[in-house]
């Protein structure tokens, strides 16, 4: 008799700790869900702003994704990464980044004189360099004909935010993605960050 009430007390213990188990992964989905649906539907989950330099700088926070939930999604960043033949066991992360680059240029614009027979024909050339972008080019008759390049380096730094109680920090609140532009010219538009969750 008292064999089979210590099994029964032991079938009891192992249920609990199975349902208590459970339970924790429940809860940590549950976490993981409300959070992405936060940032999701915050009114900007991207914030902008220019550094005293001149650099611009965005700001977001990390989704985390299952790779089956990108697949549903037909998301580009997974459909590149097949594209690439990197196996969907060996991602950490994915991220995204547009930037636009608008420049206001003044400069020279000089006569060429070319000879095309019968009579010489004068072009109007202009050319523009700096260490971010660069214009050639020359108009002829009402045609501008040239060569615009920009260039850029974007620097992508992933943290910890912790959360906060009154002056306390403590644990970690979310991954958090900050996209520097190094070009003056340039404004980061776009940007998105998915931390991937193994199953």
């Amino acid at each position: 008799m008292k064999q089979k009430l210590f099994f029964l007390y032991l079938l009891m213990l192992v249920a609990l700790f199975i349902s208590i188990i459970v339970g924790i992964r429940q809860n940590g989905e549950l976490q993981r869900l409300r959070k992405n649906q936060h940032i999701l539907l915050s009114p900007s989950p991207m914030q902008s702003y220019r550094m005293a330099d001149g650099k611009s700088v965005a700001t977001t926070e990390a989704l985390t994704l299952k790779i089956s939930e990108l697949r549903n999604a037909k998301d580009s960043l997974l459909q590149l990464t097949q594209k690439l033949r990197v196996k969907n066991c060996r991602l950490l992360h994915l991220a995204q980044t547009t930037s636009h680059t608008d420049a206001t240029i003044t400069t020279i614009v000089r006569d060429s004189i070319v000879y095309v027979e019968p009579s010489p024909d004068t072009l109007r050339c202009l050319s523009y360099t700096d260490p971010w972008i660069a214009v050639d080019g020359c108009i002829k008759e009402d045609t501008f004909s040239g060569h615009f390049s920009s260039l850029d380096t974007l620097d992508l730094i992933v943290h910890r935010v912790p959360r906060r109680f009154l002056f306390f920090r403590y644990g970690c609140k979310g991954i958090q993605l900050n996209i520097v532009s190094h070009n003056p010219y340039s404004t980061i538009t776009h940007a998105r960050y998915i931390q991937l969750k193994k199953k």
